[in-house]
């Protein structure tokens, strides 16, 4: 489900159906990186945050999906959504 066009994205409204249906196989309840809830996702994991809410391009979440390689990859256009969110504050509501 989509937000509609011009409305704000959140954890909420969509970017949490994206961590669940591309991240949460691995980056569940193991692996060090729990991504599973917003609150966990935010929280980083043991090498600490991989999210800075207002900086997508210092985020090592949005740095390992654009270096590729990863053993699942967001698109091109769910990427772009991620790196929308986290500029705009990466809010949960």
């Amino acid at each position: 489900q989509q937000p509609a066009a011009g409305a704000v994205l959140t954890w909420d409204s969509g970017i949490g159906n994206l961590f669940k249906d591309n991240c949460q196989m691995c980056h569940g309840s193991s692996g060090g990186l729990d991504l599973s809830t917003y609150t966990n996702t935010m929280n980083g994991g043991a090498n600490g945050p991989v999210i800075l809410a207002g900086n997508a391009d210092g985020s090592s979440l949005v740095q390992i999906q654009a270096a590729g390689g990863h053993p699942k990859e967001f698109t091109p256009d769910q990427l772009a959504q991620v790196k929308a969110w986290i500029d705009a504050g990466a809010l949960e509501k």
